[in-house]
C-alpha cells in the first residue's frame, strides 16, 4: 500500500509541475493575444525615432567602425503594449520571448542610389510605456570611401497599432560632407 501512495505522489508531483507550466503558458497566452476593443479616437501610442547619431573610429584599412545610437519615443499616454495589430497578436502568440513588444531595426545603403539592407546586429525588441524613450545601439564597419545612409524603423513588422503610421523612420547620411574622391 505505502509503494502506491509513493508512485501516486511521484506522478501527482510531476503531473502538478506539468499543469502548472501549462496554466501559465496559457494564461501568459490569454494575456498576449486578448484583444482590446478600440474606439474611434481613443488614445493610442505613436512611435518617433526621435535621433539619429553616428559617431566612428578608423581603421587602417580604409574603413571605420561606425557606432550608431538611435532613440525611439512612444509619443503616446499609453504604453505600446495596449494596442497590438492582428500581425503584433499573431506574433505574440508565435513568440513568447517578444510578447508585448516590438522591433526596431537599422537599415544601411550606399548613399544616393544604393539599396537599403538590414544590420542584423542593429535589430532592437522594444516595450515602451507612456511618454517613454530609449536609446538603442548597432555598430557595424563600413567603407570611409562613400557615404552611407541609414535609416532606422521603429516597428517595421506593424504590430502596434498606432496614431500616425508614417512617422516611424528617419534617414540620416554619413559622413555628412560629400568624401568621393
Amino acid at each position: 500500500m505505502l509503494k502506491k501512495h509513493l508512485v501516486l505522489l511521484v506522478l501527482t508531483g510531476a503531473s502538478l509541475g506539468m499543469l502548472l507550466a501549462a496554466i501559465s503558458t496559457d494564461a501568459a497566452m490569454h494575456r498576449v493575444g486578448e484583444s482590446q476593443t478600440r474606439t474611434e479616437g481613443e488614445e493610442k501610442p505613436d512611435l518617433l525615432v526621435e535621433k539619429i547619431e553616428i559617431t566612428s573610429e578608423p581603421m587602417l584599412s580604409g574603413k571605420a567602425v561606425l557606432n550608431i545610437a538611435y532613440t525611439i519615443y512612444n509619443d503616446s499616454s499609453v504604453p505600446t503594449k495596449c494596442c497590438p495589430t492582428e500581425a503584433g497578436k499573431s506574433a505574440w502568440k508565435n513568440d513568447s520571448i517578444m510578447a508585448n513588444m516590438f522591433q526596431a531595426g537599422v537599415q544601411a545603403r550606399e548613399f544616393p542610389e544604393g539599396e537599403f539592407y538590414e544590420i542584423e546586429i542593429g535589430t532592437s525588441a522594444i516595450k515602451l510605456g507612456p511618454n517613454e524613450k530609449e536609446t538603442f545601439y548597432a555598430t557595424e564597419i563600413f567603407s570611409q570611401k562613400m557615404q552611407w545612409e541609414f535609416r532606422i524603423i521603429a516597428d517595421p513588422g506593424n504590430w502596434i497599432e498606432e496614431r500616425n503610421e508614417k512617422n516611424n523612420q528617419k534617414k540620416q547620411v554619413w559622413p555628412q560632407e560629400d568624401c568621393k574622391e
